[in-house]
């Protein structure tokens, strides 16, 4: 075969006519590897039936092992199964609480930033005391979490005795434990001679305010006097005891003005220790007696009756003062007090005093 170019045929050559020498040299190589491959296999022909027999035992060893373990096939399956299903409920609660635990992981980071920019380990007494309190409200106004101003407001705000925020944001109830926070904040920036004469200050206003009204109610059918003394009271006193429902009255309501008449030396007492001056003897009467309000008892005879009343109702008082007291605590804010007001409606003073007009002497 031939192929034309121009005027001239040229033959198509196989690649034996085209280069014969690398022809010759291929044959004679794959005929050297083929007797060295004959060679391999007749060196190798000793040792087949030894490595047949070998490769038999190695299998029948297998089989001996599979046959061995087969018997705990099925423990093992239920096993795994087992462990499969531990691992799935165990999967099913980390998936129920992955918001909360998300949530947690987020507060944690927000806590550590509000602690760093609080200042970190460094920050001073002032500023551990105003984290602590912020943290407090944070946590009884949830609405106010990570909102630095509006926390610093309602920081102001149970300060003041307020219970909402100026923009008209309720705010929980005041409680003991952030009353002691905020007061530590006070504590942290006066002296102990101050500080203690502000807590005796507020618990004292708690305690006038709860026994003003009872004395108040106590004092109320003797106010009216004359010569210092009242006429029904003297009355009360005169009278017989018959067994009726009226004398027993009559005798209750007797000793309780004893009570009531008694317990104005203890209403000056805290008065003055509100007021922040000497707790003397002198001046306590002097404020008792220029203030009338004490009035004089002189009484031709004193039941047993009265006098077991007025024990009891003393009693009460100093259970009211106590109550009070504990109320209060040691904080150096009066915020329960100021919290009771705000919700009321009003500061208006309990000491309102409503007395009997009526004229014993029958004159009007």
């Amino acid at each position: 075969m031939a192929i034309g170019i121009g005027e001239g045929r040229f033959p198509i050559l196989s690649p034996e006519q085209a280069n014969p020498a690398l022809t010759g040299y291929n044959r004679t190589l794959q005929t050297a590897l083929n007797r060295t491959n004959l060679k391999k296999q007749q060196a190798l022909l000793p040792f087949a039936a030894p490595q047949a027999a070998a490769n038999l035992q190695s299998t029948q060893l297998a089989n001996q092992g599979a046959a061995a373990v087969l018997p705990y096939k099925g423990p093992q399956a239920a096993e795994q199964l087992e462990s499969t299903q531990l691992k799935n409920a165990l999967q099913q609660i980390i998936n129920q609480f992955a918001p909360e635990n998300q949530k947690a992981g987020i507060d944690q980071k927000e806590a550590m930033a509000h602690f760093y920019n609080s200042g970190g380990p460094g920050r001073g007494v002032f500023q551990q005391l105003q984290q602590n309190a912020q943290g407090l409200i944070s946590l009884m106004n949830p609405q106010l979490k990570n909102d630095p101003k509006r926390l610093l407001d309602a920081q102001n705000a149970y300060e003041t005795g307020q219970t909402q925020l100026a923009d008209g944001t309720k705010l929980a109830p005041m409680n003991p434990t952030l009353s002691q926070a905020l007061g530590a904040l006070v504590l942290h920036s006066t002296t102990a001679p101050l500080a203690t004469q502000l807590t005796r200050g507020n618990q004292a206003e708690n305690e006038l305010s709860k026994i003003s009204k009872m004395s108040d109610e106590d004092l109320k059918p003797y106010g009216n006097t004359y010569g210092g003394v009242s006429l029904q009271a003297v009355r009360d006193s005169m009278k017989i005891d018959d067994g009726s429902k009226s004398y027993e009255e009559s005798q209750k309501r007797l000793g309780n003005f004893m009570a009531g008449n008694a317990i104005q030396f203890e209403k000056a007492l805290i008065r003055t220790a509100m007021a922040g001056g000497p707790a003397g003897i002198k001046a306590v009467n002097q404020l008792v007696h220029e203030s009338q309000q004490y009035i004089q008892q002189k009484y031709p005879h004193v039941s047993e009756k009265s006098r077991y009343y007025a024990n009891q109702r003393l009693n009460q008082y100093f259970d009211e003062i106590n109550r009070a007291r504990n109320q209060v605590g040691t904080s150096l804010l009066n915020l329960p007090i100021a919290n009771a007001k705000a919700n009321a409606g009003g500061d208006k003073s309990s000491e309102d005093i409503s007395l009997n007009t009526s004229d014993p002497l029958g004159i009007r």
